[in-house]
């Protein structure tokens, strides 16, 4: 199994280094799939960002405080989410004629004002 999935947030760039943070889960049986391609590092503002596994980072804001400034050029895309991941994409093995259960999580940590959002990939 494989879903692509992109992770966006208006946290970046302003929080960046800060707790808590917002993240991004996919748990399958339990498990967060939700990994950069090292297989280790979950997927949040502060594990994807200009100074944190850069080249899965794309800036949408022109904002450049917090711990980590920003360099990258401005992405331009139409939403208010000012950073988002390039696409990602999570994987397993599922065995057949098991129940598996997939649960998609995002962690909007600490306030209700900045929001984090996934775009899951259709087929």
């Amino acid at each position: 199994m494989t879903l692509q999935y992109v992770f966006a947030s208006e946290e970046y760039n302003s929080y960046v280094g800060g707790d808590p943070i917002d993240q991004f889960g996919l748990f399958l049986d339990g498990s967060n799939i939700a990994l950069l391609p090292d297989g280790v590092t979950r997927v949040g503002i502060n594990t994807v960002n200009n100074c944190a596994n850069p080249s899965f980072y794309i800036n949408n804001a022109p904002d450049s405080s917090g711990s980590c400034p920003v360099t990258a050029p401005l992405a331009g895309v139409a939403f208010a989410l000012d950073g988002l991941t390039t696409v990602l994409t999570a994987s397993a093995t599922l065995t057949a004629g098991v129940t598996h259960h997939l649960k998609v999580a995002v962690g909007d940590g600490f306030d209700r004002h900045l929001d984090s959002v996934v775009f899951l990939k259709a087929s």
